[in-house]
């Protein structure tokens, strides 16, 4: 929760001159959905059951929003070309993230495996780590058991738990792990991040106390 696996990602600073991508950062409103790209339709039951679950892990209203029925917060794209995708249909989408187009190449074209599966978030100004944009990268040109691991994963480290950590286990993510649902482990670090005695913008000093606090409750007695 303290920290990026892209090193720079969103270049946010606070007042103190911290870099805000190791302070805590969560949804603090409700999260809207929408699906697009190659054959979206098909895997609308998985996403529906990850996002119901996710609005019980985390007390938010966590909901997909069908096309041309409002905005939202979190596009998940299906792809099997996300350079061409992020310079071409969704440009301006990827623009609130990257200062420019050549940016935008260098990063996805850094990570254009055909197993790729990835999210961005952005923090909104003047509400400091509070997420209310994310981007959510599947491949749709890879078998469904890695597209499911994707939904599950990304969908989940969008939340505000991007940094993946040999060091979990067992958890999704673990990138050395067969996992493909959320975990025990998991499901108390959604739990955590989420209990409102956590505020966005929290060092990991500020954190830490509470953040045991919270586990003792969830796990009495270890």
């Amino acid at each position: 929760m303290f920290s990026v696996e892209a090193e720079g990602q969103g270049n946010y600073s606070a007042p103190d001159g911290t870099n805000l991508e190791y302070r805590l950062s969560k949804w603090m409103s409700p999260i809207r959905v929408g699906l697009t790209g190659k054959n979206w339709e098909k895997y609308v039951p998985w996403v529906d059951a990850h996002l119901s679950d996710l609005g019980s892990l985390t007390g938010l209203e966590v909901t997909r929003v069908p096309p041309g029925q409002g905005k939202v917060g979190v596009v998940v794209i299906f792809s099997d070309d996300f350079l061409g995708d992020a310079l071409g249909r969704y440009r301006g989408l990827f623009l609130r993230f990257f200062k420019d187009e050549a940016t935008i190449e260098e990063s996805v074209d850094d990570n254009k495996e055909p197993t790729y599966c990835s999210f961005l978030s952005g923090i909104k100004e003047g509400f400091p780590n509070q997420i209310f944009l994310s981007v959510v990268m599947i491949p749709s040109n890879v078998g469904d058991n890695q597209i499911y691991e994707c939904i599950v994963e990304e969908l989940t480290q969008m939340l505000g738990a991007p940094n993946d950590a040999d060091d979990i286990d067992p958890s999704i993510f673990n990138d050395n792990s067969s996992y493909a649902d959320l975990t025990v482990s998991d499901r108390m670090t959604i739990r955590m991040l989420y209990d409102p005695r956590l505020k966005p913008g929290m060092t990991w000093l500020e954190a830490e106390p509470i953040a045991r606090e919270i586990l003792e409750e969830l796990r009495p007695g270890g």
